[in-house]
């Protein structure tokens, strides 16, 4: 997640309407559902809070493994990245999952189960900015064929992340699990 022309900068219009599910949402980290969702009712006033981002939380369905990216700069994170203009959330989590990873499969439900919010560095193609992410819950089988689009991608067992892992994961993977 960097910085992408298309990407949905928040408050953005149109975005009330998730709202009342991030509220509902247990397992946060960096913010809390209520924030989240004051940003997301605000109305665009010229002074951006970030940027929208959706993952995908991929599980076995026995919960005992988790699907992760390596991503060269970030490292070991769920599938994720910008929603883009006119793109609901658990559309682009389900989109960025299929290009990172080749699974074409849609959300559990179409509600969030993780709500977080990083920062990133000014960089070459932007300033620094801070990402609100929503995070989806998607249930694969681990022998599916999986095409990496670029980065390394494994199936992990949830009690045995990989080092390198961004910050949020294992508190929002332990959050989420323990709100089944």
């Amino acid at each position: 997640m960097g910085h992408t022309p298309q990407a949905v900068w928040l408050p953005g219009r149109g975005l009330a309407h998730l709202a009342p599910a991030v509220e509902r949402t247990r397992a946060y980290h960096g913010t809390t559902p209520e924030e989240f969702a004051v940003v997301l009712r605000a109305r665009p006033r010229g002074t951006e809070a970030g940027q929208l981002a959706a993952i995908a939380w991929v599980l076995d369905a026995a919960r005992g493994h988790v699907l992760l990216v390596d991503h060269r700069q970030h490292g070991w994170r769920c599938p994720g990245g910008h929603v883009e203009t006119r793109e609901e959330p658990a559309a682009a989590a389900a989109r960025e999952l299929s290009e990172e990873t080749g699974l074409r499969l849609t959300p559990d439900r179409l509600d969030p189960v993780t709500v977080s919010r990083t920062s990133s560095a000014a960089d070459d193609h932007g300033p620094a900015h801070d990402h609100w992410i929503l995070g989806y819950l998607f249930t694969a089988d681990p022998t599916a064929v999986l095409a990496r689009e670029r980065d390394p991608i494994a199936w992990h067992r949830v009690d045995a992340l990989p080092s390198g892992c961004v910050d949020d994961l294992a508190p929002l993977l332990s959050a989420l699990l323990a709100d089944r």
